[in-house]
């Protein structure tokens, strides 16, 4: 299925797929102060549920 690409990186990916928004990782020791420097990058996106973050 396709999928939207928001933003990627080594660490993470933030990707739209049917209607929904979807945060992928890749690998651990993304700052947190960088990551929310992303998601203001992003300003269509609203982040109002963190379910699970995983590393594959």
């Amino acid at each position: 299925m396709k999928h939207q690409t928001f933003y990627k990186d080594d660490f993470v990916e933030i990707f739209a797929q049917a209607n929904e928004v979807f945060i992928k990782t890749f690998k651990p020791g993304l700052p947190l102060n960088q990551f929310n420097a992303i998601l203001l990058s992003l300003p269509q996106i609203q982040i109002t549920n963190f379910s699970t973050l995983t590393m594959p």
